[in-house]
Parts: C-alpha cells; structure tokens; sequence
C-alpha cells in the first residue's frame, strides 16, 4: 500500500510575525488602527490646527499602530509559547463563560499505543 504525502491541515494558516497567520494580524491590526485613529487626530488637533494637525496625525497613526501591532503579536508569541494549538483561544472562550469550560463529553477507555489495522 502507497503511503500518501504529508500534508498540512486545510485550516492552518503560515505564521507571518512572532506566530500570527495573517488573520490575526489583519484583526489586531483593524482593532489597534481603530483606537490610533481618535487618538492620533486628537493629539493632532492638540499640538496644531488645519492641515497640519492632520500630517500630525498621520504621522502619530502609522508608527503608533505598526508599534502596537508589533507589541500584542510580541505579546501573543509569549502567551502561547510552548502551548498546543488554539490553547489560547480554548483559554480565552473559557474566561467568557463558565459553560463553555464544564465537561460536556465524558471520555472513558484505554489509551494504547499499539496500532490496529
């Protein structure tokens, strides 16, 4: 019998930066692109007014969010080293909610390590 090729699951996604797939990145990055936003107007608006508070804000919305974005993805790799995967999804949905950390399916048997065709 022919053994087929390894292949990886169709659910897992190549990590980009520090263990993130690029659908974490997308989402961290629109979660921290939508704090720097006001933030980064108001610190504007503060310092000049018209067009230049503007570039000023700009210039605090890039740097602000690729840094912060770089610091939760850092902040992740951390959380999660040397865990199996989506540990810290599990660790998260149990956090929300008592029910989802019970015991729903009870597993009962023998473990073994001897294969059986």
């Amino acid at each position: 019998m022919k053994s087929l090729p390894p292949v990886s699951k169709l659910d897992y996604e190549t990590p980009l930066y520090k263990g993130c797939g690029s659908t974490e990145l997308f989402a961290t990055t629109l979660v921290v692109g939508c704090i720097w936003l006001p933030l980064a107007l108001i610190i504007g608006y503060s310092v000049f007014s018209g067009n230049h508070a503007l570039f000023l804000a700009f210039a605090a919305f890039s740097p602000g969010t690729i840094f912060s974005v770089a610091a939760l993805a850092n902040t992740k790799y951390l959380f999660v080293a040397g865990k199996p995967e989506y540990w810290h999804i599990q660790k998260i949905y149990c956090s929300i909610h008592p029910a989802f950390s019970s015991n729903l399916v009870y597993k009962s048997g023998c473990w073994s390590t001897v294969r059986r065709d």
